[in-house]
């Protein structure tokens, strides 16, 4: 799927081979990392979430909140001040940030499943299983691909809610009843208070929409929720589909993506100049443009 934009034919023969070889399908099939207390082999989403330094993003909470997605107290915890969730738009300032709202206890912590709070501060679980690759992002694919005109072995529409419901049961919620409402809902993501109040992310529904370009969307979007806390995949994601719909950051101090753009990709290191100069500069001749956080890479095309 990654490469689906720039050489279709080549996605689609990869593609339709790997579904009739068989591809995840349950969540038994679910690849995660183990974890231990030996070395620095620990779980470091946990490890990091201690400094209490974590916020929830205001495009999660808009979604999450919106669609009333019961995962969003796995994936979060209500902010220690209001006992209530709440997300921080990205991008502000440093002065902006030391405002009352802005500060982490005013906003979501990551889920109790990585920390819980004790007395003022966090106690970490770091031995966490760390995720890795799960069938619902492999029903998404299938569904995306579907939607596309191959053969996924299913319906755009089957392949979509399948996946929402292997996400769902992934994350502890296996009641159908709670499943299928969700999957039905005309619910949509909703206006984020805080310092920075901004209306809904997106109109992009949960219920699966007769209009073929809504339902590349929500695949997208859905796909997205489904993938967290694997933030570089979601990542990719977004920059090749364009989904979901998220915030631009309030501000921007980097001259090569102003107000309204997104990052596309890390600069090389300036270690490597040290390091690994001719080799630095063979990736360098590569990228098509210039060695900064605006240059697509080469499958990102969208």
């Amino acid at each position: 799927m990654r490469i689906s934009g720039v050489d279709p034919q080549r996605a689609r023969t990869e593609a339709e081979a790997a579904v009739a070889s068989g591809v995840m399908t349950t969540n038994t099939d679910n690849a995660t990392m183990e974890k231990s207390l030996s070395g620095s082999d620990y779980n470091p989403l946990a490890h990091i979430a201690v400094w209490n330094e974590f916020s929830m993003s205001a495009a999660m909470y808009s979604y999450l909140a919106g669609y009333n997605d019961p995962r969003i107290g796995v994936y979060f915890q209500p902010a220690v001040k209001s006992g209530a969730f709440a997300g921080l738009r990205n991008g502000q300032s440093t002065t902006e940030l030391n405002q009352a709202e802005n500060q982490p206890d005013a906003n979501s912590q990551i889920g109790p499943g990585w920390v819980t709070r004790s007395g003022t501060g966090w106690l970490e679980n770091p031995t966490r299983r760390q995720e890795i690759m799960c069938c619902a992002e492999a029903y998404f694919l299938r569904a995306e691909g579907a939607l596309n005109g191959w053969n996924m072995d299913g319906t755009p529409e089957d392949l979509y809610e399948t996946g929402i419901r292997m996400s769902m049961q992934q994350w502890g919620i296996t009641a159908d009843s709670s499943i299928d409402a969700y999957i039905h809902t005309d619910a949509l993501p909703v206006p984020v208070p805080g310092a920075v109040s901004s209306a809904a992310v997106s109109s992009t529904p949960v219920k699966w929409a007769a209009d073929g370009n809504l339902q590349r969307e929500q695949i997208g979007t859905q796909k997205w929720l489904a993938l967290y806390p694997d933030g570089f995949e979601a990542w990719a994601e977004v920059r090749r589909s364009g989904f979901p719909v998220l915030y631009p950051v309030v501000h921007s101090d980097n001259p090569n993506l102003p107000a309204g753009t997104s990052i596309k990709r890390l600069p090389y290191p300036t270690v490597e100049a040290q390091t690994d100069a001719v080799e630095l500069a063979k990736g360098k001749a590569l990228l098509g443009g210039p060695d900064n956080a605006a240059t697509r890479l080469w499958w990102d095309v969208e």
